[in-house]
């Protein structure tokens, strides 16, 4: 037995998780304990609370998987500088190789230690999670290790051959133009682009900035369109309602689809059609189902933690089957990986809940009882087993409802406390999907792809119909999912419709981890959530 404790310590996203003989025991993420979004880093702390909810302790590990240009030197001793005995700041040699072998002092224990390849960690994590045993793997990011795009040849589930690049900065554009412009985040401006139109003029701008500074270093976006600028910075957030501003949103996105459809054309020359994508970019849902449509692949598989959330995990599925040659078998990966919380966690964050406010009624409740609040109009607040891996609520941390509520976008937005034009996504029930949707991607189990509703459909799905008449689903079935899926197979025999809404349960803040979180989120919630559902309790203001 082989038990790998792999940890990355970045400056955001900081993430571990423990994988014992190819199985995944628990993979947890900073930003859940500390609060803070992306929180980066690595702690002591961080790390018992996996091996309490694994019952394995130091002793139990076998090989201890790092990034050694972000893993803090003082958990460690002489462990860099045994890595094949290259030195930390020689990054020229550190780059050179998917991977790197050495040994070092850890919490007091000599461990085998190994350094993989940031991309090759973004690849492991994409095939090695796929429902595939030959397909073509990319990988597309701001950079790292001296790379932002990787390419691998999987057959048989063996990797065959791969290699690293540094090219058009597609990822870093991504990250920096919605910062620069207020927006923050990727998915915001991802959002915008639905509401503009084609401006050739800015489309091409953008790509000759891009191809300026593919092969020398990050692009200075200088692209003027008409926002007013004091000190050289917008004075205002970019804003959909004005035309220029939502252009330039759809120019990226646009720019986008034709990246990644060239890729996707470029891999399938391998002789596979099926496609495996990690990276930050693969959270690109738009660009992932266009370029699938448009390069002729005939399969996606995006893993649900495809950013540098997923890179703890990846480097130890690379180190299981590329470095010690394990075959993949492929199956359905589940992504609820976190903590399972016990029923005394549950007791304590009631009774807070209860010294809070004497008008909280709890009951207990089944399936049946949750579908029946959903079919009468009710939004709830779920929170139920192991936390989801990845950016996107897929059930277990969510605000659920029905997605035919009058005006339940702008509901929704108010209750989240975001942006009026930010879109909504469903789950919904595998085998109903080509009912609902023009063209469905297959494998969509982790809301990382696209697809136009169908305009039958389009007003009982409005609340998750986005501008531009697409949505993002999450498709579900029974393999892995059943409590879940039974509550969808309930709700549809009293709507009629075969989806929920699904976002994410939180508040400008990370997901909520831990039942107390859960019950601080509810009572913060706007008076529409009047329900929280935590396992088979529901508790209601």
């Amino acid at each position: 037995m082989t038990t790998i404790l792999s940890i990355y310590a970045g400056p955001h996203d900081g993430n571990l998780c423990i994988l014992q003989d190819g199985e995944l025991l628990i993979n947890l993420e900073k930003e859940r304990f500390t609060r803070k979004k992306e929180d980066g880093g690595f702690t002591q702390d961080f790390l018992q609370k996996a091996f309490e909810e694994t019952n394995i302790t130091i002793d139990d590990i076998d090989v201890v998987i790092i990034d050694p240009k972000t893993f803090p030197r003082e958990m460690y001793t002489d462990m860099l500088q045994s890595l094949e005995g290259i030195p930390y700041y020689d990054t020229g040699k550190l780059f050179a190789k998917p991977y790197h072998q050495g040994s070092g002092i850890f919490l007091g224990k000599k461990f085998p230690v190994w350094a993989i390849h940031h991309h090759l960690a973004h690849a492991a994590g994409a095939f090695f999670t796929s429902p595939f045993s030959d397909a073509t793997v990319i990988t597309g990011d701001g950079g790292g290790w001296g790379s932002n795009h990787s390419v691998y040849v999987a057959r048989g589930g063996f990797f065959k051959s791969g290699y690293h690049k540094w090219g058009a900065c597609l990822g870093y554009w991504w990250d920096k133009i919605p910062l620069y412009y207020g927006v923050k985040q990727p998915g915001t401006l991802m959002a915008m682009s639905a509401y503009g139109e084609n401006d050739s003029i800015l489309k091409n701008e953008l790509l000759a900035q891009l191809i300026r500074y593919s092969n020398s270093s990050f692009p200075q976006y200088s692209i003027n369109y008409g926002v007013e600028k004091k000190d050289g910075k917008p004075v205002r957030m970019l804003d959909p309602k004005k035309k220029g501003d939502a252009n330039l949103a759809f120019a990226l996105q646009s720019l986008t689809d034709d990246v990644f459809t060239g890729w996707f054309a470029q891999a399938m020359r391998t002789g596979s059609k099926n496609i495996c994508f990690g990276g930050g970019l693969a959270l690109n849902c738009i660009s992932n189902s266009r370029a699938m449509i448009n390069s002729g692949a005939e399969n996606i598989h995006v893993p649900p933690n495809p950013n540098d959330a997923g890179l703890a995990l990846g480097a130890a599925l690379a180190y299981h089957y590329y470095i010690l040659n394990n075959k993949y078998e492929p199956s359905y990966f589940s992504p609820y990986n976190g903590i399972k919380y016990n029923d005394a966690d549950i007791d304590e964050a009631i009774n807070y809940a209860k010294s809070i406010s004497k008008n909280i009624k709890v009951r207990k409740v089944d399936n049946d009882d949750i579908s029946t609040l959903l079919a009468e109009g009710n939004i709830i607040a779920r929170f139920f087993g192991r936390s989801e891996s990845g950016p996107r609520a897929l059930g277990h941390r969510s605000y659920i409802s029905r997605p035919d509520i009058p005006k339940l976008r702008m509901i929704m937005n108010g209750i989240k406390k975001r942006e009026w034009y930010r879109p909504f996504a469903p789950i919904v029930l595998a085998d109903e999907a080509e009912v609902l949707f023009e063209q469905v991607v297959n494998n969509s189990y982790y809301m990382n792809t696209s697809t136009v509703v169908k305009k039958e459909w389009r007003e009982r799905l409005a609340g998750v119909l986005h501008a531009d008449n697409t949505t993002r689903p999450q498709f579900i079935d029974s393999n892995g999912c059943e409590d879940l899926f039974e509550l969808l197979v309930k709700t549809y025999e009293k709507t009629g419709i075969p989806a929920i809404l699904n976002t994410s349960f939180n508040i400008k803040e990370p997901l909520v981890e831990t039942p107390l979180d859960a019950i601080k989120t509810f009572i913060n919630s706007s008076d529409y959530v009047k329900y929280l559902q935590i396992e088979e309790l529901c508790l209601e203001k």
